[in-house]
């Protein structure tokens, strides 16, 4: 599962792991991005799906979840691409800062 897979080191990280034979959640805020970024895995043989998420708002963490578990029925590797932002600016999310995002 790769959030703000559409931009920074979130293309290279998802197309990686799909080209390694990962099954690959893509999770971002932009939808034409996203789609974009799952068609081009699938179509260099990637397994993929992709869900429209905020990672700043917890029920949405939660979605993006419930959408690999529904998918894939499992989850292995988290790689959370936005982290660095979230920390430059205040979380929206109570979630945030005890730990449980």
């Amino acid at each position: 599962m790769g959030d703000r897979c559409c931009r920074g080191h979130g293309p290279g990280h998802c197309a990686g792991f799909a080209a390694e034979g990962a099954k690959v959640m893509l999770a971002d805020r932009d939808r034409a991005k996203l789609h974009a970024a799952e068609e081009q895995i699938r179509q260099e043989g990637g397994d993929v799906a992709s869900v429209i998420v905020d990672v700043t708002d917890y029920s949405d963490c939660q979605k993006m979840v419930a959408a690999v578990m529904q998918r894939f029925n499992a989850l292995h590797i988290a790689c959370n691409n936005a982290a660095f932002r979230l920390l430059l600016r205040p979380s929206r999310s109570k979630h945030f800062h005890n730990g449980n995002a």
